[in-house]
C-alpha cells in the first residue's frame, strides 16, 4: 500500500517510464514467441489497452513514443502482421463455407 501512495504523490520520471516500456516489450515479445493463440489475442488486447490514454490530461509526446517504440520492433511487427492475416483468412473461410 505504502508503494501506491506513494507512487501517486511522486509521479514517475521519463526514465521510470523508459524502464517499463523496456520490460513490458521483452515480456511481450517472449510472450508471443509461443505462438498460442489465445495469448496472442490477450498480448494485443492488452497493448491496446495500454496504447488508449485514459485520462483527460495525458501528454501527446509520450503516447507517440510509446507506440514509435512498439512498432519500431521488426518481429514484432512480422508476428502482429502474420497474426491479422491468419484472422482474415479464417473469417474469410468461415463465411464463405456459412
Amino acid at each position: 500500500m505504502g508503494k501506491a501512495i506513494n507512487a501517486v504523490f511522486n509521479p514517475p520520471s521519463p526514465g521510470d517510464v523508459f524502464r517499463v516500456r523496456e520490460k513490458l516489450g521483452t515480456l511481450v515479445q517472449s510472450v508471443l514467441n509461443k505462438n498460442n493463440e489465445a495469448i496472442d489475442n490477450a498480448t494485443v488486447e492488452m497493448l491496446c489497452a495500454l496504447l488508449q490514454p485514459m485520462h483527460a490530461n495525458f501528454d501527446l509526446r509520450y503516447e507517440q513514443l510509446n507506440k514509435q517504440s512498439m512498432l519500431a520492433s521488426r518481429p514484432f511487427d512480422v508476428h502482429l502482421i502474420q497474426l491479422m492475416v491468419k484472422h482474415i483468412v479464417c473469417l474469410y473461410f468461415c463465411m464463405s463455407f456459412s
